[in-house]
């Protein structure tokens, strides 16, 4: 029989028969493949249990969805997930209640997909979890269909609302809408929806993502609530509120926070327009602000504690607040065409 590398979940490889590799619990790698010649299975790392949506990149997987493998993990387990496109048929394509385990892409989220497919929300950390989710791209999110949870949480696509610290990282966001304005449990107008929520009982946070070419009809990019939260070395880019997110207030902005403060750092805002910026208690620090349109011509509403080491230009109107901490830049002191593309120029 025809044989092939095989990787096993420490990262070695071996050639052997499809069956054998199977039967050993590795991941073949194809016909007359070796493993020194493009076979990295390193990069794979150790891993409890194989998810492959159709079982064609892993035939010996243990599950075809991820949902099916996190109810099967223990706390500690990682769950490997093989290219492919994965979705439900409940409220969230991904649910974290009471687990604390890490889902990793095999190959990253060029080729592995989230979707959300118009009719549920992306993912939920809840009750005691403390999980990470790397290297996905979610697809298919339509904010007006995402699950109303009754315990005054803003109707969202990914909600962190559990007493421990977790984190979604190395993924991108995509086309994210929600065309009727209104949002599950709550009247039209009422703006209290968001992409993302952060309720935890302990920091969690947002790392290496990419959010992108999304409008939004009224809601927040990110909300958090009564504990601090973290977004770090993510850029928005594209990423549209006609009327912004408000939670009591009339001006609709960008970002929230309330009771803690939403720390931006590292972070890109390219392109975005919303009425304001930020509502409530906002800290941006290393960041970049880069041609984004404020249609009310409001940046803050509330505090905003720190603003250090941030670049801008080209915001209409322009950025206010290079002078309340250190290290900031304004690329230009006038109005004008001073960016392209998040440099400036």
């Amino acid at each position: 029989p025809a044989t092939g590398a095989c990787c096993a979940s420490d990262g070695s490889c071996s050639v052997q028969t499809q069956a054998d590799c199977s039967a050993s619990g590795g991941v073949y790698q194809g016909d007359d493949t070796a493993c020194n010649s493009g076979v990295v299975c390193d990069d794979l790392g150790q891993y409890d249990w194989l998810v492959d949506d159709d079982l064609l990149d892993a035939p010996n997987a243990d599950f075809t969805s991820i949902q099916q493998a996190v109810d099967a993990a223990s706390d500690g387990d990682v769950i490997l997930v093989y290219p492919g496109t994965y979705t439900s048929t409940s409220e969230w394509v991904v649910r974290f209640e009471n687990k604390s385990v890490t889902v990793r892409s095999a190959f990253g989220s060029d080729v592995t997909f989230i979707d959300a497919e118009d009719e549920r929300a992306f993912t939920l950390f809840g009750g005691s979890s403390s999980s990470e989710l790397i290297g996905f791209t979610f697809i298919g999110g339509n904010v007006n269909n995402a699950p109303y949870i009754p315990v005054n949480l803003a109707p969202s696509l990914i909600v962190f609302h559990s007493n421990g610290s977790s984190s979604i990282s190395d993924s991108v966001i995509s086309g994210v809408t929600n065309p009727e304005g209104n949002t599950p449990g709550y009247a039209l107008g009422s703006d209290r929806t968001a992409i993302v929520y952060f309720q935890s009982g302990s920091p969690s946070s947002m790392s290496r993502c990419e959010f992108k070419d999304s409008f939004l009809y009224e809601g927040y990019f990110v909300w958090t609530s009564y504990q601090d939260s973290f977004l770090i070395d993510c850029v928005f880019e594209n990423v549209h509120s006609e009327i912004g997110g408000n939670d009591g207030t009339p001006l609709g902005a960008m970002f929230y926070g309330v009771s803690s403060a939403l720390k931006i750092e590292s972070s890109q805002l390219i392109n975005c327009s919303a009425p304001s910026f930020a509502q409530g208690q906002v800290q941006i620090s290393s960041a970049g602000l880069f041609q984004n349109v404020l249609t009310d011509g409001n940046w803050f509403t509330g505090s905003v504690e720190l603003v250090e080491n941030t670049t801008y230009c080209g915001n209409v109107p322009p950025f206010p607040l290079g002078d309340l901490g250190s290290g900031n830049i304004d690329c230009t002191p006038d109005l004008g065409a001073c960016c392209v593309s998040g440099e400036c120029l």
